[in-house]
């Protein structure tokens, strides 16, 4: 989107000009001629033809003053003109180089490289992208007629374009000139648009421009020609999304590799050392916890056999064991074992267990009398 017209005024435009008499400055307030200006100087002849009925009861200083009046209003066109071309030429240029700030240093990057890469760039910059952007000039046009408060009186007989619009294109040309002659000391290349006599095929001399193409060579570096710039854009389009991609990923692999969670994760392992192999960190309910205590259950009994019971421990906290409806003895034994962090194997059923255990105390008690 063009951005605002710059506000610095290079002459006392009508507009802004509180001395001017009355007569000249009603002009410019009222809508004007598509072509109140001529390309080249501006004459008396060319204001009477612009203005027409309103210079015929004018004196001479009115007239003079007029035909100034209106060569500021052009040099203005031009100033401004100049600026905003250049400003679009570099937006354009930054789809492929994005060191590119001002048109001086557009200027610099065609006049080192001189490759064919180069000159299809250079081309998409002058050429190509205005391709895509319709009417761009008038839309320039009425950037600045808004802004310096001007308009156009509607009438069949003007030309489809307004003398700022074409006052703009030809801006544009005097840019890709002074480009051209940046290579003038080095490779001496040169872009063009215009069909080339000498190296077009027959029949070609008035087929129909294709947008963002050329109608024979769209460059000359060397005395080569170059022919084929939207298959060069398009190589030099995928190049460039493939840097983008690398760009991305690498962006991303550094970010992830300084995240708290990367951090978090190579901190870790010192604190997981004092954690056991043998302990769980995942928590069980109790519920299934007291069914794998019950004397008859399946679980416990399976376990039994193949492996002892592993007390389930958190990594953070230890977490309480539940009471088993069992003897005080066995759950105090239960108590103890799992607080040492020690496991028993079980040989039997538990009223076995406990008979044993009696019979040994009183073996234990009858020596101890003896």
């Amino acid at each position: 989107m063009p951005t605002a017209v710059s506000p610095a005024v290079t002459a006392a435009l009508p507009s802004s000009d509180d001395t001017l008499p009355a007569k000249i400055k009603s002009i410019f307030e009222e809508p004007l001629s598509k072509a109140f200006f001529p390309d080249g100087t501006v004459t008396e002849k060319d204001v009477r033809s612009a203005f027409g009925n309103i210079t015929l009861n004018m004196t001479d200083d009115e007239l003079s003053e007029l035909v100034k009046q209106v060569s500021d209003v052009k040099r203005d066109v031009i100033s401004l003109g100049k600026q905003r071309v250049r400003e679009l030429l570099v937006e354009h240029s930054k789809e492929f180089l994005h060191d590119i700030m001002t048109f001086e240093q557009l200027g610099t990057y065609w006049k080192e490289p001189g490759t064919e890469d180069a000159a299809a760039i250079l081309w998409q910059t002058c050429y190509g992208s205005f391709d895509f952007r319709i009417n761009w000039e008038l839309d320039l046009e009425k950037e600045y007629m808004d802004h310096r408060g001007y308009s156009y009186a509607d009438n069949g007989k003007s030309p489809t374009k307004g003398c700022v619009a074409r006052s703009l294109a030809v801006r544009r040309s005097e840019a890709i000139k002074i480009l051209n002659k940046k290579s003038e000391r080095s490779h001496k290349g040169t872009i063009y648009m215009s069909r080339k006599n000498v190296t077009l095929e027959k029949g070609n001399k008035y087929a129909k421009r294709k947008k963002g193409t050329t109608i024979g060579p769209h460059a000359t570096i060397g005395g080569r020609n170059f022919f084929e710039v939207e298959k060069t854009i398009e190589r030099l389009r995928e190049k460039r999304k493939g840097q983008l991609v690398s760009e991305v990923l690498f962006n991303f692999s550094t970010q992830t590799s300084y995240s708290p969670v990367s951090q978090c994760s190579t901190s870790s392992p010192a604190k997981l050392k004092s954690v056991s192999k043998d302990e769980s960190p995942t928590r069980h309910s109790p519920r299934l916890r007291l069914k794998e205590m019950s004397p008859t259950s399946p679980i416990r009994q399976t376990r039994s056999r193949s492996s002892p019971i592993q007390p389930a421990r958190s990594i953070c906290t230890p977490t309480r064991r539940a009471r088993s409806p069992s003897s005080s003895s066995d759950s105090s034994e239960t108590q103890t074992e799992s607080s040492a962090g020690l496991t028993t194997k079980n040989t039997g059923p538990r009223v076995s267990r406990s008979f044993e255990q009696k019979e040994n105390r009183k073996e234990v008690s009858s020596l101890l009398q003896h």
